[in-house]
C-alpha cells in the first residue's frame, strides 16, 4: 500500500503525468505496474533489462501485488520486452508469459570503430573479483609484448569519462562482463569494436556471481514465483504462442545455476543458460 500511495501522490502532483499519453520505459518494474493499475486507460510501452522483481521491497504484500501484475500482463495497453533472452526466460518462469526480445541497441551512440591505437582497451568492471584480475593483466602487460591500455588510467588522465570517439580509436577492448547483460556490452558490441570476453566456463562467475540485480546469489526473493491462481489467461505482449508451444520444456530450471555463487553440481545449467545471453547468442 506504501507503494501504490506513493505513485498515486506522484499523479496527483505532476500534471504532466496525469495529461500524458503514453508511458514508455518507466522504472522501477513496481511502479510501472502500480502506475498501470491506478491508470489503466494509459498505454505503457515497457522494456526492462533487470529482474522482475528488482527494487521490489513490499514482500508482505505480495500476494496483492501479483493480481496487478497479472493485469499489467495481460492489459491490451501494455507491451512489454526484454533486452535479452535470459530475461525473457525467467519471466516466462515467474508469470506465465514470455516477453518480446527487443535487445540493446545503443543507437544514441553513432560511432563505428575507427582502430588508430595499437593497444587494446581494459574496460571497467564493478566485479569484486575484477581488480585482482586487472593486476594479473598489468602484470601480463609489463613482461609481454601485449599492448594493454586501461580505462580506468585513461579516465584520469582526461580528468573526465572517456569519449566514445575515443574508445573507437583502439585496436579491440577486453571486457570482464559482471552481471548478465551489460549496457558496456551492447555500446562496444554497436560500434563493431573487436571485444575479448572471458571464454566459457570462466564467464560463468563473472556473470553471475554477483549479479543481485537480475535475481542473483542471495536475493531469492526477487526470483518469486506468481502463483497459479493469479495467472492470467492470455497476454497482450506474450509470444505463447505456437513456435514456443511446440518446443519441449526446459531441461534445466531457469533459476536454480543462481541460488549460490559456486555449485560445481550445476555447471551444466549454466552452460545451457548463458546460451540465452547477449555474449553467447550475438555473432
Amino acid at each position: 500500500t506504501e507503494g501504490l500511495d506513493e505513485v498515486q501522490n506522484r499523479l496527483d502532483t505532476d500534471s504532466f503525468l496525469r495529461r500524458a499519453d503514453l508511458a514508455v520505459s518507466c522504472y522501477p518494474t513496481w511502479a510501472c505496474i502500480l502506475l498501470h493499475h491506478l491508470r489503466p486507460e494509459l498505454p505503457i510501452i515497457f522494456r526492462q533489462n533487470m529482474a522482475l522483481l528488482q527494487c521490489f521491497q513490499a514482500w508482505a504484500d505480495v500476494e496483492s501485488f501479483w493480481p496487478m501484475v497479472s493485469k499489467f500482463a495481460s492489459s491490451p495497453r501494455v507491451a512489454m520486452a526484454m533486452k535479452h533472452r535470459l530475461g525473457a526466460e525467467q519471466i516466462f518462469e515467474q508469470i506465465g508469459f514470455r516477453p518480446e526480445y527487443v535487445p540493446l541497441a545503443s543507437l544514441y551512440i553513432g560511432l563505428r570503430y575507427a582502430p588508430k591505437r595499437s593497444e587494446s582497451l581494459v574496460h571497467k568492471c564493478s566485479h569484486q573479483g575484477y581488480p585482482q584480475l586487472k593486476d594479473i593483466l598489468r602484470t601480463i602487460a609489463e613482461q609481454t609484448s601485449v599492448a594493454l591500455a586501461f580505462i580506468d588510467d585513461l579516465k584520469k588522465q582526461l580528468g573526465q569519462l572517456v569519449p566514445f570517439a575515443t574508445i573507437a580509436e583502439f585496436r579491440a577492448v577486453v571486457l570482464v562482463p559482471h552481471v548478465p547483460n551489460t549496457i558496456s556490452f551492447a555500446d562496444m558490441y554497436a560500434m563493431t569494436i573487436p571485444i575479448f570476453l572471458p571464454a566459457e566456463p570462466e564467464i560463468y562467475s563473472w556473470m553471475w556471481t554477483h549479479s543481485g540485480p537480475y535475481g542473483g546469489p542471495g536475493y531469492p526473493e526477487k526470483r518469486h514465483i506468481m502463483p497459479a491462481r493469479f495467472r492470467a489467461t492470455s497476454s497482450s505482449f506474450s509470444l505463447q504462442e505456437e513456435e514456443f508451444a511446440k518446443q519441449p520444456p526446459h531441461p534445466y530450471p531457469v533459476f536454480a545455476h543462481l541460488e549460490d555463487e559456486y555449485d560445481s553440481a550445476l555447471w551444466l545449467d549454466k552452460a545451457y543458460w548463458y546460451q540465452f545471453s547477449e555474449y553467447a547468442g550475438l555473432p
